[in-house]
């Protein structure tokens, strides 16, 4: 979860928790989460941060045992643990400013995508034109305009679970080459050519 007002923030957390039916990670600094988690949700959070603190011997990865309704992750991941948690996702939900994001791209988003998890993004802006442009013939997440419309939108993803993310893999590898550097580069090539020619 990234970027967004603390009211979006705090009804998405509170949601996707408190409905049952999720598990929910969130990268961020555990000094600032007061400002992120909503009042009710504190003890989750309390049991977060003990559990995260744990080495990894203590914990149990059990398929067997929950998940717990909700994950922290500290902002300083290693390579491999970051890759390690965006791959886990069942849908990546990026709370961007789409203000922001008119002409700025995410890496988040693309690092999502090139792995096969389905997303949910602001429409209106950069990450929901890649969605929707992405998502011929078939969806690889979705867009909403306003932020009530998230929870909405998660209960969707559940319902359709398994088609979306079946799209979504399918549709990882060509995402990846469209954004490889060898892609960027050739690009970048042809436009230079181009206007020499001119």
């Amino acid at each position: 979860l990234h970027r967004v007002d603390r009211r979006q923030r705090q009804m998405c957390i509170r949601d996707s928790v408190e409905s049952g039916r999720c598990s929910l990670t969130l990268r961020l600094d555990p000094m600032r989460w007061q400002r992120i988690v909503p009042r009710s949700l504190h003890p989750h959070f309390a049991t977060a941060i003990q559990r995260q603190s744990q080495p990894n011997s203590a914990r149990s990865d059990s398929p067997d045992e929950p998940l717990p309704a909700l994950d922290i992750q500290p902002p300083t991941l290693s390579e491999s643990d970051y890759s390690r948690m965006l791959s886990s996702a069942d849908l990546g939900v990026l709370l961007y400013d789409s203000d922001r994001y008119k002409v700025r791209c995410s890496g988040v988003l693309l690092e999502f995508l090139t792995r096969g998890v389905p997303v949910l993004a602001p429409g209106n802006c950069w990450l929901g034109t890649t969605v929707e442009a992405h998502s011929q013939p078939h969806p690889v997440g979705y867009t909403y305009g306003e932020s009530h419309e998230i929870r909405g939108l998660i209960e969707r993803f559940l319902a359709n679970r398994e088609s979306i993310q079946a799209s979504a893999q399918l549709a990882s590898r060509k995402i990846a080459q469209l954004h490889s550097p060898a892609t960027t580069f050739r690009t970048l090539l042809d436009t230079s050519n181009a206007c020499c020619h001119t």
